[in-house]
């Protein structure tokens, strides 16, 4: 599935409105019973993966990076945590109002310079997609070193983005 959030195209396995709770549950209280049904999603999804991808989670929590090894195992892609976050006055995002989310982020992360190669399509990778501002603050980053849009991909277990701030014009997203 493919869904526009801001002004770039996530592929994500699910919908929120279908394993919300049951991601929530995996994700906060260290129960494991719907992995399985989490990596069958993955194994059975139509996301396409280019090749030469290289997966780049934000950060490394266990349930994100649990996933994040299912997911390169599966489509036979490296992955890397290359991100490192430089401000540090970062407010929870699911505590911010919509239209503040992009703000909070702005500036936050830089990318390894070393692992920056023309060879690669950079797969941005995030749990859940709500209004896009993570993985704008991730393409920040990249677009700082030089990268080319073209070669910038984003991939969430989830789309999560919700459809009354759609209908408010708050955030701007279409299938």
């Amino acid at each position: 599935m493919i869904r526009q959030a801001l002004d770039f195209d996530v592929q994500f396995f699910a919908t929120f409105k279908e394993f919300g709770k049951d991601f929530k549950r995996i994700k906060y209280d260290d129960d494991y019973s719907d992995v399985k049904r989490f990596e069958n999603v993955i194994r059975n999804s139509d996301v396409i993966l280019p090749s030469n991808a290289l997966l780049l989670p934000l950060k490394a929590d266990k349930h994100l990076d649990y996933f994040v090894r299912v997911i390169a195992r599966n489509y036979c892609v490296p992955f890397v945590y290359g991100f490192e976050k430089v401000k540090h006055d970062i407010k929870k995002q699911s505590t911010l109002p919509v239209h503040l989310r992009k703000r909070n982020l702005d500036g936050a992360y830089v990318f390894d310079k070393d692992l920056v190669n023309d060879d690669f399509v950079y797969v941005l990778f995030d749990d859940v997609v709500t209004t896009g501002s993570t993985f704008h603050a991730m393409r920040s980053a990249l677009l700082e070193l030089g990268v080319s849009r073209e070669n910038i991909y984003f991939l969430s277990l989830l789309g999560g983005i919700n459809e009354r701030h759609i209908a408010k014009g708050l955030i701007h997203a279409r299938f």
